[in-house]
């Protein structure tokens, strides 16, 4: 008699589904909404829920995208204190543009313990088929109910980023820093993503994140591109390229050749903290310079002492 098979994969994905929901809601008290259709590469979403005094319980929209793995497949890459998690390219763009945090939660069908990790830029490290995260044995979802309430509480990441660098190149700088506004720019520029005043030169300012780990050439090279027509309303490039991690300022060979090129170009490298929504300067000698007066660093701290001075957990990388 021929009849329909429920597959052993369709059955732990109902799995996984159900042990994310009984730990969202039961331990973390939280909303878990399974998607029902097709979700291309997100199986369901956490709402934040406020608690009232009343005693009752009210959403916030604050939410975080979920993509949920279960299976003996996904803890076989065990390191000491961590599991390492392999996806596919056109998972992790979609990802990373996803308008909220997203993380993969990786379910053991028989202990029922779900582990988790944000997907994002300082973690991510590519393959030759695809990319990897680690993902922390201390990362269970059940006792992470703080830490992901501020990943659903922050604002949208690259918003911030420019922010905070906007924020770090006033500082950096003892004379005065003025921002060109959107409707103040010269309707035939095509340069860099600000127009900045510092002191008496005005500069092409871009701001260049690590995707992947490493910085991308296409977004230099289209500036270099336009660079002749530009340089009129500034001459000098200021190219801040912003990391979570500094193993993303070794910069490929046809990056280098870009930034040797005859256009002046100024780099600075700096660290983002998506914790605290700053970032620091990652200056010759290794430190990283923090706070200002009159251009000049008031503190300069080695990366570890950095990064626990703002409470982020270092993040674990394969190596």
């Amino acid at each position: 008699m021929a009849l329909p098979e429920y597959s052993r994969e369709a059955a732990l994905a109902a799995l996984g589904v159900r042990i994310v929901d009984e730990t969202v809601e039961g331990n973390l008290g939280h909303l878990f909404r399974p998607k029902e259709r097709a979700d291309l590469g997100i199986d369901g979403e956490i709402e934040l829920l406020s608690s009232e005094s009343d005693g009752k319980r009210r959403g916030t929209g604050r939410l975080i995208a979920v993509q949920i793995k279960c299976g003996h497949s996904f803890f076989a890459e065990e390191k000491d204190d961590h599991f390492v998690f392999r996806g596919e390219m056109k998972h992790l763009d979609y990802w990373l543009g996803f308008s909220v945090p997203v993380i993969v939660v990786i379910c053991h069908p028989d202990t029922r313990d779900a582990y988790w990790s944000e997907v994002n830029p300082g973690l991510v490290e590519l393959t030759e088929t695809g990319w990897k995260i680690p993902i922390a044995k201390t990362s269970t979802l059940a006792g992470s109910l703080t830490t992901l309430e501020s990943v659903a509480r922050r604002n949208y990441l690259r918003s911030v980023i420019d922010l905070a660098a906007q924020r770090w190149i006033h500082g950096k700088h003892a004379e005065r820093v003025e921002f060109c506004g959107i409707f103040a720019l010269p309707r035939d520029y095509r340069g860099a993503d600000h127009l900045v005043t510092i002191g008496e030169e005005t500069v092409q300012l871009q701001f260049l994140v690590a995707r992947y780990g490493r910085f991308e050439t296409e977004r230099l090279s289209d500036l270099l591109d336009e660079y002749p027509s530009n340089a009129i309303y500034g001459e000098r490039i200021v190219l801040a390229l912003i990391a979570e991690h500094p193993s993303a300022f070794a910069l490929s060979d046809d990056f280098q050749k870009l930034v040797s090129s005859a256009v002046p170009i100024t780099i600075y490298r700096l660290l983002f903290n998506r914790y605290s929504c700053e970032v620091g300067e990652l200056n010759d000698d290794g430190l990283i310079d923090d706070e200002y007066y009159k251009g000049e660093p008031v503190w300069s701290y080695g990366e570890e002492e950095w990064l626990a001075s703002r409470y982020l957990p270092f993040y674990i990388r394969d190596t």
